[in-house]
């Protein structure tokens, strides 16, 4: 069998079709088709307002800047999971306020913080301790990182902030969203991308330029069509994986409504993941490894050193999913 990639993404006849009718429109910047996708992707998240911009990322800083101008404030602390990819972090810094770092499954207070960052890591609701109301009574924004979660049934906070970045569910190669049920944030975050303006003529204002384009729209809503589908595929390859090689390892539990983005494979030791890394690329079987927790933090950490993600997506055939499983099985049956 042919080399195995760890996760690739697949466009067909349908993303080829919608890019051309932008190209001969010639209308490419972010208008029609960009509307039209944030009115079908607030439906699909079940929210009142949608905001493309160009990346998760740069949601994440929009959804902070929105925050500091609407409650009044210019510094702080945001409390961030240590268990993240380092956007969540470099968005609060770009932000000009300052990261506070919790551990997995530990219990935290939120103490003078000006807003918390839950992330919900690949597709599943990590919401488990975090007390709601509490953070209402301090005056804390909740923003939700969701940029692997989109199809699953997650909080989006006050802010949802969104990926369609290549290794997602649904990919234009680069992009990202606000979703919002809250007028003023969503009002604030439209100005914020579009140079802080409210209308075409301002020069007197403060923002950037993080503007979407139609030529990206056209391709995402032909992902889209594609999004019920591959919902049941990643959640077929996450059980057929997990069925075969519990027995070996550990699997993190998701919900019905949750969409498993990745696949993670939990071993016993770092050295038990890094060699069964080695065995599966000489195989040539190409896995990944998470992203390494931002300060160490013991749980975070221990995930972070044991687990590994296996080979999934749309590209990703029945054949190939049963040729990785034969080769981790015989990894652990020879040991």
């Amino acid at each position: 069998m042919s080399k195995i990639f760890w996760n690739s993404p697949k466009f067909g006849n349908k993303e080829l079709a919608l890019v051309k009718e932008v190209l001969d429109a010639g209308y490419v910047s972010e208008g029609p088709k960009t509307k039209e996708l944030e009115e079908k992707l607030a439906k699909i998240i079940g929210c009142k307002h949608v905001i493309m911009t160009t990346s998760c990322t740069a949601a994440l800083y929009l959804a902070l800047e929105a925050d500091k101008q609407i409650r009044g404030y210019s510094y702080g602390e945001v409390i961030i999971p240590d268990l993240t990819f380092v956007a969540t972090k470099n968005a609060v810094e770009f932000a000009g306020l300052m990261e506070r770092c919790i551990d997995t499954n530990v219990p935290f207070k939120v103490n003078n913080a000006k807003a918390l960052i839950q992330v919900n890591i690949l597709g599943r609701d990590t919401s488990n301790g975090i007390d709601i109301e509490e953070l209402v009574n301090n005056e804390i924004t909740l923003i939700c990182d969701n940029a692997g979660a989109l199809g699953s049934d997650v909080p989006i906070g006050k802010v949802g902030c969104y990926s369609l970045q290549g290794n997602k569910i649904v990919s234009c190669g680069q992009g990202g969203f606000c979703a919002t049920n809250d007028d003023e944030y969503s009002k604030v975050i439209r100005e914020q991308k579009d140079f802080g303006r409210n209308m075409k003529e301002d020069n007197d204002t403060t923002g950037f330029n993080f503007k979407f384009n139609d030529i990206l729209a056209a391709v995402t809503l032909g992902q889209l069509e594609q999004l019920e589908h591959r919902k049941h595929l990643l959640q077929f390859q996450y059980a057929m994986y997990r069925h075969k090689l519990e027995k070996y390892g550990k699997f993190i539990d998701f919900k019905p409504t949750e969409i498993p983005l990745w696949i993670e494979f939990g071993c016993k030791n770092k050295k038990e993941r890094d060699d069964l890394y080695k065995h599966l690329k000489v195989n040539d079987i190409n896995c990944r490894f998470p992203w390494i927790s931002i300060t160490k933090l013991p749980n975070s950490f221990n995930y972070s050193e044991t687990f590994i993600w296996l080979p999934n997506g749309p590209t990703f055939t029945v054949e190939e999913q049963n040729e990785v499983i034969k080769h981790i099985v015989g990894f652990y049956e020879t040991r």
